[in-house]
Order: structure tokens, then C-alpha cells, then sequence
């Protein structure tokens, strides 16, 4: 490293590559193993004590934050012919509510929710007291009426405007077609820039070949759950032959 303090700043918005943003500050990069006896001759203020209100401090600090998105499965209507929202009664409410509310920060939110649903869809999310309502031209249609990858879509998009929350989405593959998914992925990647987003997918197009230091795989092996770094691109054969 340069001489003198290192000033601990986050530059996510700038770079992905550390290799990248060391080289061009001038650091030298010094790559070895990390262990507890490299580190208690430099940090000699790291005791248990300290590291057990850090920790907690931690928890506290995303307790409550953390918010799991579950695929929507096994929908089974009550009568033939019937049509049911796989949203949640609750996120429809506030949905509705955000629609027509004089609240500016919920009017701010519906706006970006609504912008990037009609530019993805093509369709018109409009404000509607009673029901959440998409306009196909000039057919307004409720909720429960439009496709599946639409209301993939809408539901993904008030998590994703929600700021205050670190995301944990299982499988948004499960109901999009796939031009509609890139689009998905896109919006994704663009919003983890801003907050920290974890994925569970089983599609490649959900793979993020030129940022493979953020994928994982996740293998059944011998009776033993595995799980395996993507670091090189000659990772991505098995990382395709698994979700093949």
C-alpha cells in the first residue's frame, strides 16, 4: 500500500474490479491468505469484545431490513374459469394506495414504479382506488386479468423501489418469457448498484458472465450441499451445465 492512512471510502458506483480501481490510485496490491495470526499484529484493538459489539451492531443495523421475495407457486383458482392475482392482498393495498395518494414521497414512488413498467411492458399502469389497473391500449383490465410475467414484473418493481431494504428474490425467471426476463435482470443490476440484492436462480440468463465474482453455484454432492466461487470465465461450463 501507499504510505500513510488509508481512508476507507466505498466506490461501487465507480468500479467492480478492486484490481482495477488499486491500480489506478497507485496501491500496491499484496494477495495472500487471510489469517487470524496476520492480523492481530496490525489490529491490536480487534479483541472478542470489540468484534462482539461489532457484530451486534451489525445485526441491529439490518434487523427488520431484510426482505425475502418467495417464487408464487401452486395458485389454484376456486372455480373454473377464474382468474387470481398471485401478488399478496397487502402489496396490492398499498399498490392501490400509492396510486391515488396526495403523499409525495408515495406519489414519487408510484411514478418510478409506473415508468418502468409501461417502458417494459408496453402497457399503461394507471391509478385506480378500487383495483390495480393496466390499460392494453384503450382496455383498461384488472390486475388478475393480465399475464403472469406482468405481474412478475409489477410485484418485483414495489420491492425494488422500496429503499430501505436489502432483497433476497427466489427465482424471477419463474413467470417472465425471456425477452422479458433480460429486461428484468437489467432493471436488477441497476438497482443493486444502490442497495445489496441476492438472487436464486436456475436460468443462465439470470448469470451475470461479465460480473462472475457475484455468482455462486450451489450443487448437490455425495449428500452434501456445496457451493462453489464463480471467479473465470472456464467456471461458466459448469455453471451452465448445472443450471442445464
Amino acid at each position: 500500500m501507499r504510505s500513510g492512512k488509508v481512508k476507507f471510502v466505498n466506490v461501487s458506483d465507480k468500479t467492480r474490479d478492486c484490481r482495477v480501481y488499486v491500480a489506478q490510485q497507485g496501491y500496491e496490491l499484496v494477495e495472500k491468505q487471510f489469517s487470524e495470526d496476520v492480523l492481530k499484529p496490525k489490529a491490536r484493538w480487534l479483541t472478542p469484545d470489540f468484534v462482539t459489539k461489532m457484530v451486534s451492531g451489525i445485526l441491529n443495523g439490518l434487523k427488520g431490513r431484510f426482505k425475502v421475495i418467495p417464487a408464487a407457486r401452486n395458485l389454484r383458482a376456486k372455480a373454473a374459469f377464474e382468474r387470481i392475482p398471485f401478488i399478496d392482498q397487502e402489496t396490492q393495498s398499498s399498490l392501490r394506495e400509492m396510486s391515488v395518494s396526495d403523499d409525495r414521497g408515495k406519489q414519487r414512488r408510484w411514478s418510478v414504479i409506473k415508468r418502468y413498467f409501461d417502458d417494459i411492458t408496453g402497457s399503461t399502469l394507471e391509478p385506480h382506488p378500487s383495483y390495480v389497473r393496466i390499460d392494453e391500449g384503450d382496455l383498461p383490465l384488472p390486475l388478475e386479468l393480465r399475464g403472469e410475467g406482468d405481474q412478475e414484473l409489477l410485484a418485483l418493481l414495489y420491492h425494488l423501489t422500496d429503499d430501505d431494504s436489502i432483497l433476497a428474490i427466489e427465482e424471477p425467471e419463474l413467470h417472465l418469457h425471456p425477452q422479458l426476463a433480460r429486461k428484468v435482470f437489467q432493471l436488477i443490476k441497476e438497482t443493486s448498484a444502490r442497495r445489496q440484492i441476492f438472487i436464486t436462480t436456475h436460468s443462465t440468463i439470470f448469470v451475470d458472465s461479465a460480473e462472475l465474482e457475484n455468482t455462486w453455484i450451489m450443487r448437490k454432492e455425495d449428500k452434501e450441499t456445496k457451493v462453489y466461487h464463480v471467479e473465470r470465465i472456464e467456471d461458466l461450463k459448469m455453471l451452465y451445465s448445472t443450471l442445464a
